[in-house]
């Protein structure tokens, strides 16, 4: 009977000895869960204005670090945390380097890490972008974890597209002709484009007049045709020229942000030709002896014809009568009927 009470003791002490071990276990697990995971992005780094372009991705910098709070570490445990940049409205998220690409961490500590982002290219101007820096581990159960947020925006770029003929603009003296080209927005934002003849006064004193738009608002992805006219004066220069026109991008050049401002060109080469006054006036030396030759040479046609129709005429009055009577006969006389009479 002793011994089974002795087992019986002995049974219960061993049963309530797990049990507290177990309880003691437990609670060390939990306690070695609770661990904490912060990421910060630095300040300076927050807030960003990315510059891609139509061809050209743009590379933004995030410096942070990672801080880990682990109330307790077991002997020889570690925890890699991995870090993932997430997007909201964005698919796919932009792409994203990371240096260190893992975080090893054998004891609570503070690392530091370094972002690299690629913002696509055809991005619209003004666009907005939340960036989350999150992070994962599988090394510890439920951690609490507070992500490092950052903002980008999207700076406006500047391009000029444009298209026309480069025919020669042929133009008479004292006429009006004209001409276009297509202006193209090919930046990411509206922009108003302001346009100039370059080479302006050299027309105007040749006698030529461009009459144009001076500017031109396009909106981004958009096309719109300028209408120009030339107009020669009556006594324009005649010669060959070259009209140069300018385009600017009124946007970049009030842009803090664009050094340059951006421009493009056109130029067509313009033919003068000369008008019919013109024509006239400088070949009088070869047609004033011209139409004294034309006169005199007609009169002596004129001359020449009257001459020989004048012969014809009498030609064809001398040969009527033989056509009609043949040779003409003789009368006789008085004397020739009184012969007769006395035979």
């Amino acid at each position: 009977m002793g011994a089974l009470v002795r087992s019986a003791a002995f049974l219960a002490l061993l049963v309530f000895t797990v049990m507290i071990i177990a309880i003691a276990l437990s609670g060390e697990e939990v306690e070695a869960q609770l661990a904490e995971i912060k990421v910060t992005i630095l300040e300076a780094d927050r807030d960003q204005k990315a510059h891609p372009t139509d061809v050209e991705n743009d590379l933004l910098t995030f410096r942070g670090d990672v801080a880990l709070d682990r109330t307790f570490w077991p002997p020889g445990s570690t925890v890699v945390i991995e870090l993932e940049l997430e997007m909201s409205g964005v698919s796919p998220v932009w792409e994203v380097f990371f240096d260190p690409e893992f975080l090893t961490f054998t004891a609570s500590a503070v690392q530091n890490f370094t972002a690299t982002v690629v913002v696509p290219v055809q991005q619209p101007a003004g666009a907005f972008h939340n960036l989350i820096f999150n992070a994962t581990t599988t090394d510890l159960f439920l951690p609490i974890i507070e992500p490092g947020s950052a903002q980008v925006i999207i700076a406006q770029y500047y391009k000029i597209g444009r298209q026309y003929s480069t025919l020669p603009l042929r133009v008479t003296q004292g006429d009006l002709i004209d001409f276009n080209i297509t202006l193209a927005n090919r930046g990411n934002g509206p922009d108003t484009f302001l346009l100039e003849v370059s080479n302006e006064a050299e027309l105007l004193n040749a006698g030529l007049t461009v009459i144009y738009e001076r500017s031109k608002h396009i909106d981004a992805g958009e096309e719109d045709e300028v209408e120009l006219q030339l107009q020669a004066a009556d006594d324009a220069l005649v010669s060959d020229f070259s009209l140069n026109l300018t385009i600017r991008s009124e946007g970049s050049a009030t842009d803090p942000d664009v050094e340059d401002t951006v421009t493009s060109g056109a130029e067509w080469n313009v033919v003068v030709e000369a008008g019919l006054a013109t024509t006239l006036t400088d070949n009088l030396y070869i047609i004033v002896p011209g139409v004294i030759i034309v006169v005199v040479i007609g009169l002596f046609l004129i001359m020449r014809r009257r001459k020989r129709d004048r012969k014809e005429f009498e030609e064809e009055a001398t040969e009527k009568p033989a056509e009609y009577g043949g040779k003409k006969k003789k009368k006789k006389g008085k004397n020739e009927e009184d012969t007769d009479g006395d035979d």
